[in-house]
């Protein structure tokens, strides 16, 4: 009974690494890939770039990941922008942020 688990546990471990994701993001985290780009971030991004213009003046920014999208802002701020992208990471984010020319209109940096 132990030799059958023990065999259900490596076709489980070999199926989840063919798997073309798990593969592709293991390739990056060593150094042997190009990184991921979920096609979902991009196509927030433009939606963000797509509503920069309109942000209003001293508006309060939330920028993130699935969290703060699925946030509700106007119950933490009632003039706010939500820059959350599902899936995005902490690198991605900071490219992100060069998209959004409402931020350095409201965000002196120093």
């Amino acid at each position: 009974m132990a030799w059958a688990c023990m065999v259900a546990v490596h076709l489980e471990l070999a199926a989840i690494l063919v798997n073309d994701r798990v593969a592709a993001r293991t390739a990056v985290r060593l150094g042997l890939g190009e990184e991921l780009d979920w096609q979902g971030i991009e196509a927030m991004r433009t939606e963000h770039r797509q509503m920069d213009a309109s942000v209003p003046a001293g508006a309060t920014f939330l920028l993130g990941d699935s969290v703060t999208q699925s946030l509700a802002t106007a119950a933490v701020a009632p003039v706010s922008v939500n820059y959350g992208i599902t899936g995005q990471r902490s690198d991605q984010l900071l490219t992100s942020m060069d998209d959004y020319r409402s931020l350095a209109r409201r965000v002196s940096w120093q």
